[in-house]
């Protein structure tokens, strides 16, 4: 049987699925991984590595469904953080939380982004664990990053009507790329000459893919002149002058109600 959406799959069993009789239990599961493995198989797709997990079938991966989407999503994302907590950084460089959405009907690409950006707030609104408190709440200070159940996390927004910015479109849904903010530190930090030059590689690799686009957002988390949630969506679509997320320290009254 197909195991419950909500679950959390190693990319090698999807794999495995997709070449059994269960593939016809799959539905829309089935195209939408197809088209996301397709980009990351692709040798120009400039993550290096994203081709590397993909190529191993390391990532893990979370099946949204329109039905109990939010639910779906925070309790996978609890899996996967138990995941990062319960294995040691350098078994799980590789291993990335790829979030595909069945969710598709949208006419335009800003309304992708305004969909992505809702259900990530809706995420926050939802999480069972406390903000750190000394995890910065304003994301338009340069050291804020994203929490999710205590964790500090980077969340690459894809979208599928990305067109100039090819390098964020991982097919035909929306696709969140999930990582914890330290294998960032370790694998391409900002402060190491090693971290800088993968980089800088990864850099001109986006533009060569993107036909000469470079995101003027792209930057180094720490970095003063950059903000982290302008990298989670990059420019095109929805114009943002403030980040639409709206952090909440004491939540006990809203997960009350719940």
């Amino acid at each position: 049987m197909l195991p419950k959406s909500e679950m959390l799959l190693r990319q090698s069993v999807v794999r495995h699925l997709l070449e059994s009789d269960t593939a016809l239990e799959m539905g829309w599961r089935v195209q939408a991984y197809r088209q996301f493995e397709q980009v990351l198989s692709d040798k120009g797709f400039p993550c290096l590595f994203g081709r590397r997990a993909n190529k191993s079938g390391s990532c893990l991966l979370l099946f949204i469904p329109c039905e109990h989407e939010q639910q779906a999503l925070r309790d996978g994302m609890e899996e996967y953080v138990k995941f990062v907590n319960d294995t040691p950084l350098e078994d799980r460089l590789f291993n990335p939380l790829i979030v595909i959405f069945e969710k598709n009907d949208f006419n335009s690409l800003a309304e992708e982004q305004a969909y992505a950006w809702a259900t990530l707030q809706q995420l926050h609104d939802g999480d069972r664990s406390p903000w750190p408190a000394k995890a910065c709440t304003d994301p338009e200070v340069f050291e804020w990053t994203y929490h999710f159940a205590g964790l500090p996390m980077f969340i690459n927004m894809s979208f599928p009507r990305h067109s100039a910015m090819k390098s964020r479109s991982l097919g035909g849904h929306i696709v969140f790329v999930v990582n914890p903010r330290e294998n960032f530190d370790e694998v391409a930090s900002a402060e190491t000459e090693s971290g800088r030059k993968v980089r800088e590689k990864i850099r001109q690799r986006i533009a060569d893919y993107n036909n000469g686009v470079v995101p003027d957002t792209l930057g180094f988390f720490g970095d003063r002149t950059s903000l982290e949630w302008k990298q989670y969506q990059l420019e095109g679509g929805l114009s943002l002058s403030r980040c639409p997320l709206h952090i909440k320290v004491d939540k006990t009254d809203h997960l009350n109600e719940r």
